[in-house]
């Protein structure tokens, strides 16, 4: 991969490939963003480096010439400031949490997709998918990160809140809300809403099905303590 000081003048001037073809350069003024150069387009793309290999993250900045040089770097700075706070890198994570939220909460966001569900062309389940995020995910006595900023939700949060929806409800109710919120934070994360929500990236991304579950111990059928 060839790295280079990226300018506009000089991304413009690179061609664009053969059909299957692709090409790739990182900017030597912002290490881990990178020009992806394909048959009849070219996109940024920022792949922040962040000293730690439990974590990594690809995004998509903008197609070229829509997003510019300097908008590009900028906004992979504030991506790599965002994943760090909400991964717990680097100085304080979480933000502020006694004060009031700084940006739309995460019941502010659910509400907001929620809403959004029915005008989505593959959601054949509407119903049904607002019934379940209103009885497993909108539960504030399930989830008590309901007045947090979405922008200040950790991964540990989010661990922490499909761990709690496994206890209180069960397992497979836990794996379909963290589908549900992955899914949110993704849409929240497009980039015509990005900025709105202060979301540049996806805490709940870096969950898997293997979380742990604490389960009450339970006497077997017919016995007592």
């Amino acid at each position: 991969m060839k790295k280079i000081g990226f300018t506009d003048e000089m991304l413009h001037s690179i061609p664009l490939l053969g059909k299957g073809q692709h090409n790739v350069f990182e900017d030597a003024g912002l290490p881990g963003l990178k020009m992806v150069i394909f048959a009849n387009r070219k996109f940024f793309v920022h792949i922040p480096r962040l000293g730690d290999p439990r974590y990594k993250f690809r995004w998509v900045v903008g197609e070229f010439p829509a997003v510019l040089t300097e908008e590009a770097r900028e906004a992979a700075r504030c991506f790599n400031a965002n994943v760090a706070k909400a991964i717990g890198l680097g100085g304080e994570s979480g933000g502020d949490r006694s004060g009031k939220a700084a940006g739309p909460t995460l019941a502010d966001t659910i509400a907001d997709d929620v809403r959004a569900l029915p005008m989505r062309r593959h959601n054949k389940r509407t119903a049904g998918d607002q019934q379940f995020i209103k009885r497993n995910i909108q539960d504030r006595s399930v989830n008590l990160l309901l007045d947090r900023a979405i922008s200040d939700i950790t991964v540990a949060d989010a661990r922490s809140l499909i761990e709690a929806i496994a206890r209180r409800r069960d397992v497979a109710k836990a794996s379909s809300s963290l589908v549900k919120l992955r899914t949110m934070c993704n849409w929240a994360m497009r980039p015509e809403r990005r900025d709105t929500y202060r979301l540049y990236a996806n805490p709940f991304a870096q969950i898997t099905g293997r979380y742990r579950i604490a389960v009450e111990e339970r006497p077997a059928p017919g016995m007592t303590s």
